[in-house]
């Protein structure tokens, strides 16, 4: 199977094109460059393939995985911010799938990335793929997100909606960010530390991805663990390995005042109890079914 990657040089896209080019996938890393001049937010966006522009829409592609998009917690959530956050993943991807359209034989399999900051706060109930839209910035910008990769379905085309949770990573991501602080025992709960989270080893993430192409399965798709934790029980977990304590606390007013209100409640302090209920449905194995072994693995020596 030919497979074209966008975001190839992130931290899901770089661990993607490495675990499919080992099982013999034909790999196609899709690069983005932007004319200074012509920003994201407003100008057009030119394409190289292995450093030649795509002007012949020739490609034989068997599938897409698209998961460009500017990072959420790069940069304080300024409007400018806000903006290039939405333009990346909406405009980015309407222009991507008219692009595709233009190829002799457009793919057959669109998988596209989202988050599960669809379902904003949850409380403490858990939420499925079933589960409708919930309140704020990012729950909006999934929803216009995924319905610009919907414009690309038809009889003839899957597309499936990754709506990713946390990925567990030593190399990059949230987890990266943390392991400073924690092990030098001054990590601790952000927050009251009862807000619910829900975040996947970088290894079921590529790995339900590969799932996800090779079966068919269309719509949303939850990509956490089957056993959401609180903030809590994460600190814990991650204190334990490290073999540190972490009993300290970051006040909600501390991190507010470091990220502004809207950022540091969207991230850090919604509640996030989601169920990949999909997945398992299909019959998906978790290699990492708990927040535990996720982080030892990550972290073992």
């Amino acid at each position: 199977m030919k497979v074209l990657i966008t975001g190839a040089s992130g931290l899901i896209g770089k661990a993607l094109k490495e675990h499919l080019s080992i099982l013999g996938f034909e790999i196609v890393a899709l690069k983005r460059t932007l004319n200074k001049d012509n920003p994201p937010i407003r100008g057009e966006v030119n394409w190289l393939v292995n450093e030649n522009k795509l002007e012949k829409y020739n490609f034989d592609l068997d599938a897409v995985v698209h998961l460009a998009g500017e990072s959420i917690a790069a940069k304080r959530w300024s409007t400018v911010q806000e903006r290039q956050i939405y333009s990346s993943r909406v405009d980015f991807t309407d222009h991507l799938f008219n692009e595709l359209l233009k190829i002799d034989r457009p793919p057959d399999i669109l998988i596209s990335g989202s988050a599960i900051g669809y379902y904003g706060d949850t409380s403490v109930n858990e939420v499925t793929e079933n589960s409708p839209r919930g309140n704020g910035f990012l729950a909006e910008v999934c929803q216009a997100w995924e319905e610009s990769a919907l414009k690309y379905s038809s009889n003839s085309r899957r597309v499936a909606l990754l709506r990713t949770g946390i990925v567990l990573s030593k190399s990059g991501g949230a987890l990266k960010k943390q392991l400073p602080l924690f092990s030098i025992g001054l990590g601790g709960t952000i927050g009251s530390g009862n807000q619910f989270m829900s975040p996947i080893s970088l290894k079921d993430e590529v790995g339900a991805i590969e799932f996800i192409l090779k079966h068919e399965i269309s719509g949303p798709v939850n990509l956490t663990i089957p056993t959401p934790v609180t903030n809590k029980e994460f600190t814990t977990s991650l204190g334990k390995i490290l073999k540190r304590p972490s009993f300290f606390k970051v006040p909600e007013t501390a991190i507010k005042l470091l990220l502004g209100s809207k950022m540091a409640t969207e991230l850090l302090l919604f509640n996030q109890r989601v169920i990949p209920k999909k997945l398992l449905e299909y019959g998906f194995k978790f290699k990492f079914d708990n927040v535990y072994d996720a982080l030892e693995d990550q972290l073992k020596k």
